[in-house]
């Protein structure tokens, strides 16, 4: 039954969700041969889909697939501002840019915090390397919302 669903959510017209899982399924083949190993696998996928449903309703595809539809619109559609703050400050340093930069360009550096090399002829980031970025990505920008918290009820209180 799970090989039939792989095979028909491989053709050219499935939707980018059920791609990813076709390819996540054909590199897991060996180890999915079991009901129990399969409900493990599922299991693992749902843990992955849930642990970024709150803050990307959507889910990580949908981020993939918004960097790749819409490439230019300004990364303040998906990351909150102190989010892109401190991934800008993280990758060009200060000082801090006005405008945002582009959901491409966001989603690449995303991805860099999770291993991703961004090469020439890399082509766009997985979801797996956007997971992992997402989870340093959420370290970074609480330290850059508490350190500017801090600095600004400080200039408040002694200023």
């Amino acid at each position: 039954m799970f090989s039939r669903v792989v095979v028909e959510s491989s053709s050219a017209k499935a939707k980018p969700s059920s791609r990813a899982l076709a390819r996540r399924s054909d590199a897991n083949a060996p180890a999915l041969k079991s009901a129990k190993r399969i409900e493990k696998a599922l299991a693992t996928y749902s843990i992955v889909a849930w642990r970024y449903a709150e803050r990307y309703p959507l889910g990580l595809l949908w981020l993939t697939y918004q960097s790749r539809q819409n490439p230019n619109l300004p990364c303040d559609t998906i990351l909150e501002q102190y989010e892109w703050q401190s991934l800008y400050c993280h990758f060009q340093g200060f000082p801090l840019s006005l405008e945002p930069p582009s959901i491409k360009q966001a989603v690449i550096w995303i991805a860099q915090l999770g291993g991703f090399l961004a090469r020439r002829h890399d082509g766009f980031p997985g979801v797996k390397t956007l997971w992992r970025g997402l989870q340093r990505l959420h370290d970074i920008a609480s330290t850059w919302k508490l350190l500017h918290f801090s600095s600004s009820q400080n200039l408040e209180t002694y200023g």
